[in-house]
């Protein structure tokens, strides 16, 4: 049984629901409260922010949330569990958010999918996802459109891809892909790392011509296993900036005083670092 509290736009009960109807309730926000899970099949919806606060909110088809949703992920009040299960979907949101309780033990925050999915992050003003508690998990790919930034700062675990298509994706000092993503692609825009540890050392970084650089931040030495400019697999060395300091200097698609180090090309070459 799906149960709407209307004047609160929330989605309760501590059991399964599912939304096959279309909804349309304008621009007020619905709300994923108790430790249930709801499955949303419909398409076309139409409603505001959607906000998970408890349990799991979870898709059962593509952008079955408007994709002008601003999805914040966490709760407040008490110590809770909120899930955004893309159930290996593509769902395109306009933002993404988190909130985390700390007055009362804390909780999780998660994006996940056990099976190859797709969140298109489009924002259009800065935001920032990685309180203690929150990441990224499974097999979800995140694509940053949208012109202003996104930030994370924290330890994802997604064995998906990240792809900067527009704007920028700043990795905070704090923050990392994760070991298991090693696909990292800026097709434009920006990317920005750091640290050291924001991308796998087992990862492709791949960065098109035209317009699209990584910016490695002032002491930063990121390792990556293969690196592709444009359509050019790379040798194993270093790269970076006029006067970073590295092997190989390239202005077109690297930004910030960093290096990035290569450790294999098309050769098998290794670079051993002591």
């Amino acid at each position: 049984m799906l149960q709407w509290v209307r004047a609160l736009r929330k989605i309760r009960g501590w059991g399964n629901t599912i939304l096959n109807s279309t909804a349309s309730i304008g621009t007020s926000s619905i709300q994923r409260d108790d430790k249930g899970t709801t499955l949303i099949n419909s398409t076309n919806n139409v409603w505001g922010g959607s906000n998970v606060l408890e349990g799991t909110l979870k898709l059962g088809a593509d952008n079955v949330l408007p994709v002008t949703t601003t999805l914040l992920i966490g709760k407040t009040g008490n110590k809770a569990d909120a899930v955004f299960d893309l159930n290996g979907k593509s769902q395109r949101v306009a933002s993404i958010s988190d909130i985390h309780n700390t007055s009362v033990g804390g909780g999780t925050q998660k994006i996940l999918s056990s099976t190859p999915a797709t969140l298109i992050v489009s924002n259009d003003t800065a935001i920032t996802f990685g309180l203690t508690g929150s990441s990224i998990e499974g097999e979800v790919t995140l694509v940053k459109m949208g012109a202003e930034s996104l930030t994370l700062t924290s330890t994802n675990a997604t064995s998906g891809s990240f792809i900067v298509s527009n704007g920028t994706l700043v990795v905070s000092a704090l923050g990392s892909f994760g070991e298991n993503s090693t696909n990292v692609t800026v097709v434009a825009g920006t990317l920005i790392l750091q640290s050291s540890v924001s991308v796998s050392d087992s990862a492709t970084l791949t960065i098109a011509d035209g317009g699209a650089k990584v910016s490695l931040a002032a002491g930063v030495n990121e390792i990556v296993d293969y690196l592709i400019l444009g359509d050019t697999p790379k040798r194993a060395t270093t790269y970076g900036v006029t006067g970073s300091g590295a092997s190989v200097t390239d202005d077109a698609h690297f930004d910030g005083s960093g290096i990035l180090t290569v450790l294999r090309d098309k050769s098998g070459t290794v670079i051993v670092i002591r």
